[in-house]
């Protein structure tokens, strides 16, 4: 069995066996690819999780950026969540609500419309 390496492991998402996602690439891959039955050679076996958003937040924590649309939306969501508590965003906010200002746009207030502004940057 290999040590847990969350740049190179693969999921089955959401109980769907025919498919697994591969972190390497970012994307899924059929049971049936070459890749991922070396991988198992050893018996190791991939992880169970819940759905894509839950991949997409353990792969945000361990910094795994996916390819895969709806992965990539909880990625980057789990990083903006978690940047919102952040004194550095904070700080870089209030910047741009200043420059918001400026240009006559309304600031940007609710956890909402600042997650989404990140995002955006992401």
């Amino acid at each position: 069995m290999k040590t847990y390496d969350p740049s190179n492991w693969f999921w089955i998402v959401a109980g769907n066996e025919a498919q697994v996602f591969s972190s390497a690439t970012g994307n899924y891959v059929p049971a049936t690819d070459p890749t991922y039955l070396a991988w198992r050679a050893d018996d190791t076996m991939p992880t169970r999780i819940l759905n894509e958003t839950e991949l997409g937040e353990v792969l945000a924590d361990v910094r795994v950026r996916p390819q895969r649309a709806a992965v990539l939306d909880a990625y980057k969501g789990q990083h903006a969540k978690r940047m919102t508590d952040e004194v550095q965003t904070k700080a870089l906010l209030w910047c741009i609500n200043e420059i918001r200002t400026l240009k006559g746009e309304a600031p940007l207030t609710t956890g909402a419309a600042i997650r989404a502004f990140l995002k955006e940057l992401m």
